[in-house]
């Protein structure tokens, strides 16, 4: 369904064999600057709140009640990270550089599976400057690839989705082999994130359109696609208890509209540098006598248009008081961005001459562009939360009023004289000033449930009852502390110092003859 144009690049200078060795080193050495930044990032970033969630997870010694607990909303994710993550950790364990690795991996599978759908249709040049300039360059995807969370397997999920789409547009007839690739990558997709289901119908309805261009509709693809929603049967009670979790409310903002509009840079410094270099330089260039027939690349561009739409759709149901908008949760999107700055790429290196000292400048500038996220790391100033934990007082018990820092405190630490306890508080966490703190309530509520450190997330009035001394590690703006126990006249609590994070210690002692607890 569509031609195939020799890429521009590849007609002179370099044989075909040679832009094929050159296109493998530049994968190559993409792969590894990706490694080894999530080596570099992973010894320079704290733990948080989301890779405690994702490591309570991983670290029970049943798979079949670590199931159980997902699907009662311990945790925000889809399932199939988790079988694949446990599978992993059983082998190199769940050390957290492990499981980082293990999502760096993920990163590195979709930028190659990306690599690879663009150059069915653009030249290495175009297709390496691209990815460069959008995906290795991303904040948003650099940070994911130095993380243990599900959001790297998300990003390959809808590469290979991407990839087998623009497979299906090559046959007319597709073979039963095919389907079922495409049908499986789907299912991966759905049950890698909750907006799978948004990328997955955007796919379908790139297909349909692509189809209806060449007039020629094909039924029994769709409905075979549209079948792999039914694998979202297993999991419906799981989503509706997930959805529960941000009602009264979800913790982001509403976005505004320079919210969306910057989505789409995906935190990449050199993208606006590199479509204004390919411009500039192309303009200095030569101009062609004849233009080249460039390949149909419609198809693949509907898709890549499609993918960009998810975030507008969630932007439109997100002004409310349950905002859904979070940016790594739109990093598929990043695919259509990268798909479309290959094609501009392309047709700038179409409509001039190329000679050795255009292409040697163009892969310098790549090359320029993976030093990025190396040196992204380098003055990464992250306050290790081991050095918190270092300088609390032990053998005193510990009320950490951050659900993010308690689940963090709690894997750093290996000292049992050093008891941390999280406060569950309905009343406070809906009155805090703090929209986050009602999600986390619920999720360490649902954790507590399903038996992760039941011991130490515990009723608020139980616990502060439970001890005649004990330090409060306190974040000033979420209120539990002031509310529950400065204002109670039963406690003395004296301010101890301040520490990184905006957090504070406070010695609290019960004051004998107090009413507010039962004798």
């Amino acid at each position: 369904m569509t031609s195939t144009a020799p890429a521009p690049s590849e007609e002179r200078g370099l044989t075909s064999q040679g832009w094929t060795r050159l296109d493998r080193i530049l994968r190559a050495v993409t792969v590894l600057v990706l490694l080894v930044s999530c080596l570099l990032g992973s010894a320079q970033k704290d733990i948080w709140l989301d890779e405690g969630f994702t490591l309570q997870l991983l670290t029970d010694r049943s798979l079949p009640h670590m199931m159980h607990a997902l699907a009662n909303a311990a945790d925000g994710g889809m399932p199939l990270y988790y079988l694949l993550a446990y599978a992993w950790g059983s082998i190199f364990g769940t050390a957290l550089l492990s499981l980082r690795l293990f999502s760096s991996l993920f990163v590195c599978a979709g930028v190659l599976l990306l690599w690879s759908t663009l150059r069915k249709c653009y030249s290495v040049l175009a297709v390496a400057l691209s990815i460069a300039a959008t995906t290795i360059t991303s904040g948003l995807l650099l940070h994911q690839n130095a993380e243990a969370r599900y959001y790297g397997f998300f990003f390959a999920c809808a590469a290979l989705v991407f990839a087998m789409h623009f497979h299906l547009t090559q046959e007319p007839q597709p073979s039963r082999k095919l389907i079922a690739c495409a049908i499986a990558a789907h299912v991966a997709l759905l049950m890698s994130h909750p907006f799978g289901m948004l990328y997955s119908a955007m796919a379908i309805a790139a297909l349909v359109f692509s189809d209806h261009r060449w007039g020629k509709l094909r039924w029994r693809v769709y409905v075979a696609l549209a079948a792999s929603w039914l694998v979202l049967l297993l999991w419906i009670a799981p989503m509706v208890r997930l959805h529960d979790v941000a009602v009264p409310h979800n913790w982001p903002q509403p976005p505004t509209f320079v919210d969306v509009l910057t989505l789409y840079a995906f935190g990449s410094p050199c993208l606006a540098f590199a479509i204004l270099f390919a411009i500039g330089l192309s303009a200095l260039a030569p101009a062609r006598d004849k233009q080249e027939q460039p390949s149909d690349s419609s198809a693949l561009l509907a898709c890549a248009v499609a993918y960009l739409i998810p975030p507008l759709i969630v932007a439109m149901i997100s002004l409310g008081d349950s905002s859904l908008f979070v940016d790594r949760y739109f990093i598929p999107s990043l695919i259509g961005v990268a798909a479309l700055v290959a094609s501009l790429f392309e047709s700038r290196l179409r409509a001039v001459k190329l000679n050795v000292a255009f292409e040697i400048a163009w892969l310098l500038v790549f090359l320029a562009f993976l030093s990025w996220p190396i040196l992204a790391f380098q003055n990464h100033t992250d306050t290790p939360l081991r050095m918190i934990d270092q300088n609390l007082p032990p053998n005193t018990p510990m009320i950490v009023t951050e659900g993010q820092v308690f689940l963090n405190l709690t894997y750093l630490s290996n000292r049992p004289s050093r008891p941390y306890y999280y406060p569950l508080d309905w009343n406070s966490a809906v009155h805090s000033p703090t929209r986050a703190i009602t999600v986390i309530y619920k999720l360490l509520n649902n954790a507590k449930a399903a038996g992760y450190a039941s011991d130490r997330i515990l009723d608020a009035e139980q616990l502060r009852c439970s001890f005649d001394h004990f330090f409060v590690l306190d974040h000033p703006g979420y209120g539990w502390f002031q509310q529950r126990i400065v204002r109670n006249p039963d406690y003395t609590a004296q301010h101890i110092g301040d520490l990184p994070h905006d957090l504070q210690i406070w010695s609290v002692k019960r004051l004998p003859g107090g009413t507010s607890c039962p004798k």
